[in-house]
């Protein structure tokens, strides 16, 4: 486990230049306004990874989520994809690019079925896409026996699962994450832990930022801690799970 410090970015970055990570994001800063929420946060992103990002609230985690979207600009730093600065791209070109976006609320189209969201998904498709529909079946059978349902009438569980899924119509490499279980009971949100892996087992690297720590890390290939905007520990998420000093401040142990 690693534990940053406050004005520590990326000083390990010689010994990383042998294999570049799929995501990088590099000392970046942003806020809203006067106010800034980051103060210079890096992480990594490797292919098949599961990264979640975790901390107090106020912490900047979602803030993160939109600045590596393009959702809020970027005053300092840097977001590489696949070796590509990205910094500041709109949010459509990262699309294309391989990367999607699923917000915490307001992921789905209520009034259309499952199916036709799935469709929606695939919007900028000039392709016979039925085969990846039905590879999201696949993936999601409980999508399948509701594909004809408005996504409105799905449980919450359901449709973060749909919402994820829809993401996935695309080519997406990247899939960010923006509190996929939040509000949910704990067996539900076991199920869409569950179905993360299976989206990460499919081949798809993901970040996740995440309320519920543990569940989170004890899921994840890698962890970081963010506080105050700042980058406070990272490691394995077995490795963080084990650490005293992060159970005691941000595990409740």
């Amino acid at each position: 486990m690693t534990t940053s410090k406050p004005d520590a970015t990326a000083n390990d970055a010689t010994t990383t230049q042998k294999q570049t990570p799929l995501l990088e994001i590099q000392n970046v800063k942003a806020g809203y306004g006067h106010a800034q929420i980051l103060n210079g946060v890096s992480l990594k992103l490797e292919p098949r990874q599961i990264v979640t990002v975790v901390g107090p609230n106020g912490a900047g985690k979602s803030t993160l989520m939109k600045a590596i979207f393009g959702l809020l600009r970027i005053t300092e730093g840097k977001v590489i994809l696949e070796g590509k600065n990205i910094t500041n791209t709109p949010p459509e070109q990262l699309v294309s690019l391989g990367m999607a976006y699923v917000p915490q609320i307001n992921n789905v189209f209520p009034t259309l079925t499952v199916l036709e969201n799935l469709l929606m998904g695939a919007y900028t498709r000039r392709d016979n896409f039925q085969g990846r529909i039905e590879e999201i079946f696949t993936l999601f059978p409980d999508l399948r026996a509701s594909r004809s349902r408005p996504a409105g009438q799905l449980s919450g569980g359901q449709r973060n699962t749909l919402a994820m899924a829809r993401a996935l119509m695309l080519d997406t490499r990247v899939l960010l994450l923006d509190e996929p279980t939040a509000g949910l009971a704990p067996k539900v949100t076991l199920a869409v832990w569950e179905r993360i892996q299976n989206i990460r087992d499919s081949g798809v690297a993901i970040l996740v930022v995440e309320q519920n720590t543990r569940m989170a890390l004890e899921r994840s290939d890698y962890g970081y801690v963010l506080v105050t905007g700042r980058n406070r520990f990272d490691g394995p998420g077995s490795e963080l799970l084990a650490s005293k000093e992060v159970a005691d401040l941000y595990l409740g142990r």
